[in-house]
């Protein structure tokens, strides 16, 4: 889109507007209704899964750090370093 309209990283006003095209569709536009049942459907078993999440990172048996912490609908990624290590009073 930048270079299409020659605009550099530094000034973005140059951009365009785009042009808002407007379609009429029927309350009974079969493909709409199911496209949004499937959104509805999937926000609702986000939030759900989001919910669980949360839960599971947030424990008492949490012992390092989290840095970095991907959600995502079917995967939760932590990646934590290790543990701080003190060998003068003997713990890891």
């Amino acid at each position: 889109m930048l270079r299409k309209n020659k605009v550099n990283k530094k000034d973005i006003t140059n951009i365009k507007q785009f042009i808002s095209i407007f379609k009429e569709i029927n309350d009974d536009y079969k493909v709409l209704n199911y496209c949004m049942e499937d959104i509805i459907l999937k926000l609702s078993n986000m939030k759900t899964m989001t919910n669980i999440n949360e839960k599971n990172i947030s424990s008492e048996d949490t012992t390092s750090r989290v840095n970095y912490m991907i959600k995502g609908l079917k995967n939760l990624l932590c990646i934590t370093k290790e543990k701080l290590c003190n060998i003068k009073i003997g713990y890891t």
